[in-house]
């Protein structure tokens, strides 16, 4: 299990050493908050919430896969807003992130009605299930004319 923090700090290409130092903290205690040997205390969680930008419960908790994929959509929001820039012709802006936006945020969709999904397949309503099910086949169907 990986928690949050490890995560993020991959995501925003910083080191354990660097949050180390940003949190007047020693780097193995970063390293022993990632392997679980140590909680984050609440202080240190709202240290690492301002140092982000992001909620605080998403440091110490395994992340789901939406979850993950929006921290990345934050962290290039917050590039495109760095990067983008105005194209001399015109009004109009150039942002050189914006093709890896649109496949995270069709990702996201996605992820989101998988989630979705799961749900109702988990539901243990046999009726549920069935429909699924026939939905399901009836795409195919039509995937493959």
């Amino acid at each position: 299990m990986s928690i949050g923090l490890e995560y993020i700090t991959k995501i925003f290409g910083g080191s354990y050493t660097d949050v180390a130092n940003r949190l007047q903290i020693t780097p193995q205690t970063v390293s022993d908050w990632i392997r679980g040997k140590r909680k984050i205390s609440s202080s240190k969680i709202d240290e690492l919430a301002t140092l982000f930008k992001l909620d605080k419960h998403l440091f110490q908790k395994e992340l789901t896969e939406v979850e993950k994929i929006e921290i990345e959509l934050d962290y290039l929001n917050r590039l495109s807003k760095r990067d983008a820039m105005l194209v001399p012709e015109g009004n109009d802006t150039y942002n050189p992130h914006s093709d890896v936006i649109e496949s995270k945020l069709r990702e996201l969709e996605n992820n989101k009605l998988l989630l979705r999904v799961k749900r109702l397949l988990y539901s243990n309503s046999s009726n549920t299930f069935n429909s699924i099910d026939d939905l399901i086949t009836s795409i195919e169907k039509n995937e493959s004319i």
